[in-house]
């Protein structure tokens, strides 16, 4: 079903040329996007953590 959506949508751009992805192929790369997605949501939260961090830091050490 998920190559034959593929098909149809690359013929409806032109692109049927394109249109021999393999199913699994789509699979694996929409796996590894979700893993770099959570990897880059993962490091952000903890220069998010960081950030708060040296933030209250700079308060105490400035109140001082």
């Amino acid at each position: 079903m998920l190559r034959t959506l593929v098909k149809l949508l690359a013929e409806r751009d032109g692109l049927s040329s394109m249109a021999m992805v393999d199913a699994a192929e789509m699979v694996r790369f929409a796996g590894n996007l979700n893993t770099l997605i959570g990897g880059l949501s993962f490091c952000l939260e903890e220069i998010g953590r960081e950030t708060k961090k040296i933030s209250d830091y700079l308060q105490t050490s400035v109140c001082r």
